[in-house]
C-alpha cells in the first residue's frame, strides 16, 4: 500500500490466466516489486473509503494466488 493525501495505490501479485477485473480497475505494472517471482504486478487506487468493497475481490484473488504457491 502506497497512501497519499488523496488516494491509495494498492499493488498486488496475481496469476494472469485467472485474474478477473470486470470493472477494469487495475494498471499492468513493469513487476519490480515482485521482481522474480511469478504472476503478473498489478495495481489500483483507492480514492474513498466507498471503493473499499469494490477492492476487496481484487485482493482476495492475489492473497489465494500468493497462498497457493507457497503451499
Amino acid at each position: 500500500l502506497i497512501a497519499s493525501k488523496r488516494k491509495i495505490t494498492c499493488r498486488v501479485r496475481v496469476d494472469p490466466s485467472k485474474f478477473r477485473d470486470d470493472e477494469r480497475r487495475t494498471r499492468d505494472l513493469r513487476g519490480w516489486f515482485y521482481k522474480g517471482l511469478s504472476g503478473v504486478e498489478k495495481a489500483f487506487d483507492l480514492a474513498s473509503s466507498n471503493e473499499i468493497d469494490k477492492a476487496i475481490p481484487l485482493m482476495k484473488q492475489s492473497y489465494e494466488f500468493v497462498k497457493a504457491e507457497t503451499a
